[in-house]
């Protein structure tokens, strides 16, 4: 009766007459009718491989009473096996029962479960993240990936119960350990960080490393942590990170390391008699050395000139490449005024020692320029302004021509000051109106007409009244503001030429503009000269472009296509400052010249005769042979007018004729000759 009733399968089995009772549920646990399984044995619906325990456990339950239970594959009535957790029980004599459940859903969802894990476990395996769960206590492990066996060398299983500790870096544990204990406040708190671990074969490895506590998640029950290797990309930030502190030809510390050692020798010099000294040294010619020989000759020579430089500086002492050809050396403790001296002495000995290279030999020469800070030397400054104060002073010492050391001092700091607020104003003077043009007139010495002008540019500074363009014009250059400032001259220069009739003339006057060899260089260059002359609706035939000597001497490469651009639109072209440059020759006979330029230190000799003379009268003989205008600037006096004019010197210009003077003023200037101007001279000479 009890059977009759029982939700599970059952079966009343004998062994020698199988199954004497199958219970009605039979039906609903194995699809088949109970009364076809009466006189069944096992092995006629038991899988075959689970024949052999079912009657094993038939046999246990017969001497104990009870046995299962196990899983065993019995057909179903669907013509397939399912999984059935099997019990027996003994109830008399040989006959026991036996309990059937189908648990086939139950056995495949273990079943994926347990695929799960091995996908998971084998992930992990494989993964290039290491996952570990530090047991609530803080210290210790509960779990450790498979990949930490592959990443670490520390097999997994070994490291349950771990103190993780052991593996940190010692200088990471305090941060480390502080984050961890933090974390254990806060159920979901994290934190992520970049930690040393110790690999097996006992190196550190870099990892970053993202912990959470989840001690409140039953399956984690802990604070779990995901960990990646990045020692390759640490290192190689470091590299970089070393690249970017490092004169590459040198390897020594370059100027962005040099001012974090300046600052620290500046902070250690406490005591008030301390003093911080740095020597900028700037090798010469060493363009020439390129030009020669190459960029590979010229970096084994500041390699050695580096390694003689360090031998000898002090231990505290730095060396560093500053530019190509630049080297600074701060010295921490800096002696005092003589045997600083002496030191800088030594620096040039060592670099004038022979240097032989690849079967060069080699005689080097340099400048230094000496800067001290501290209480003592009455010049608390910061990195940057020593570092300023010494380039001013190897700067000095460059021009000089025959200083080799120069000193920084009061005055010289004043001077640097001084061209770091003009060219802070510069930026601003174009924007604000400051800039003013005056021109100055050429005149031809056989009919007496004007026939160009030279536009001038001042700065009409706020402060310091009208400046002329040698207080402006080189920091221009050197700050890049010229390209701009060249710009705005152009334009200007070609609107005033148009307000002033040059066109009109029956022989177009030229305005002159002078052209540096940054607009030179410039990509636009060429459409800014066209723009300029389209705004202004000047001819291109009443534009003349100076380009003085030494630019074209240091000519980059499409400086020759420019010009020739330039002479195509119709502009004419000159050579300024003519004669003061190298292969004057050589520059008529590449670029497209049409005005020679003499430059006004061979008029200024004119009157003492002898070679400056015969100069001119060379230039200017040349100039008639290659159908050149010849304009001699620069006449100050009356007796330079005439010889010029008994040379025959075509065009004349100078402070005798016409001083630059603003545009309004021109105006009634281009009504008056030569000898207009001549009488105007004289009778103010009077």
């Amino acid at each position: 009766m009890v059977l009759r009733h029982s939700a599970d399968a059952a079966m009343l089995l004998h062994p020698k007459d199988g199954v004497v009772y199958a219970s009605p549920a039979m039906e609903h646990v194995m699809g088949v009718d109970p009364d076809e399984f009466l006189g069944m044995f096992a092995a006629e619906w038991v899988h075959p491989d689970d024949v052999a325990e079912m009657i094993e456990q038939r046999r246990l339950a017969v001497h104990l009473g009870h046995s299962g239970p196990i899983e065993i594959r019995g057909r179903h009535g669907d013509g397939t096996f399912h999984w059935f957790e099997a019990e027996w029980w003994h109830i008399v004599f040989d006959h026991t029962v036996l309990h059937l459940r189908d648990v086939s859903e139950r056995r495949a969802a273990r079943e994926a479960d347990a695929r799960q894990d091995a996908r998971l476990r084998a992930v992990l395996r494989d993964s290039n993240e290491i996952v570990v769960i530090v047991d609530p206590d803080g210290r210790r492990l509960r779990y450790a990936s498979g990949s930490t066996e592959r990443l670490l060398g520390w097999v997994a299983a070994d490291q349950v119960d771990a103190h993780w500790p052991d593996l940190v870096h010692p200088d990471d544990l305090h941060s480390v350990t502080m984050e961890i204990d933090r974390v254990l406040t806060t159920l979901g708190a994290s934190f992520t960080a970049e930690v040393r671990i110790r690999h097996r074969n006992d190196s550190w490895l870099m990892l970053e490393v993202r912990a959470t506590n989840l001690i409140d998640d039953p399956l984690i029950g802990g604070i779990i942590v995901h960990a990646h290797d990045i020692t390759r990309s640490y290192q190689l930030q470091r590299e970089l990170a070393q690249q970017a502190l490092v004169d590459g030809p040198t390897g020594l510390p370059n100027r962005i390391l040099l001012l974090d050692r300046i600052d620290v020798a500046l902070q250690r010099s406490a005591d008030p008699s301390d003093q911080v000294a740095l020597l900028c040294v700037g090798l010469d010619r060493f363009t020439s050395i390129i030009d020669t020989w190459g960029h590979d000759l010229a970096d084994a020579v500041v390699r050695e000139v580096g390694a003689r430089l360090l031998h000898l500086g002090g231990r505290s002492d730095t060396v560093a490449a500053v530019t190509a050809d630049e080297f600074a050396i701060c010295l921490e403790r800096s002696p005092g005024p003589a045997e600083l001296a002496a030191f800088a002495q030594r620096v040039l000995d060592a670099i004038n020692e022979p240097l032989l290279l690849d079967g060069q030999d080699l005689r080097l020469t340099a400048r230094i320029g000496i800067a001290v800070a501290g209480a003592v030397a009455g010049n608390e400054s910061t990195p940057d302004e020593l570092l300023r104060d010494a380039s001013a002073a190897l700067h000095l010492a460059k021009s000089s021509g025959v200083q080799r050391v120069a000193w920084s001092d009061t005055t010289l700091r004043a001077a640097v000051r001084d061209r770091l607020e003009l060219t802070d104003a510069l930026r601003h003077a174009i924007a604000d109106e400051e800039m003013v043009l005056h021109y100055q007139p050429t005149y031809d010495t056989r009919s007496g007409a004007i026939i160009a002008a030279e536009a001038l540019v001042r700065w009409q500074h706020p402060r310091r009244g009208l400046l002329p363009p040698d207080q402006f014009i080189p920091q221009a250059e050197v700050s890049g503001a010229i390209v701009e400032l060249g710009g705005w001259v152009l334009h200007t220069a070609c609107q005033q030429a148009v307000q002033l009739g040059f066109h009109t003339f029956d022989v177009p006057l030229v305005m002159w503009v002078n052209v540096s060899a940054r607009q030179l260089a410039a990509a636009g260059f060429i459409q800014q000269v066209t723009e300029a002359l389209a705004a202004a609706q000047l001819p291109s035939v009443c534009l003349g472009l100076e380009i003085t000597e030494t630019v074209l001497l240091e000519a980059e490469a499409g400086f020759e296509d420019r010009i020739s651009q330039l002479r195509r639109l119709g502009c004419h072209i000159a050579i300024d400052d003519f004669g003061t440059g190298y292969a004057s020759l050589t520059y008529l006979r590449r670029y497209e010249i049409d005005v020679l330029k003499i430059d006004r230190s061979f008029v200024a000799g004119l009157e003492n005769g002898g070679h400056d003379v015969s100069i001119v009268a060379a230039v200017n003989g040349l100039g008639l042979a290659l159908d050149l205008t010849v304009t001699a600037e620069g006449v100050e006096t009356m007796e330079q007018l005439d010889l010029l004019t008994q040379i025959g010197c075509p065009t004349v210009s100078g402070y005798a004729l016409c001083r630059p003077i603003p545009g309004e003023q021109l105006a009634t200037v281009l009504g008056q000759t030569l000898a207009d101007r001549c009488a105007i001279f004289a009778a103010a000479a009077r």
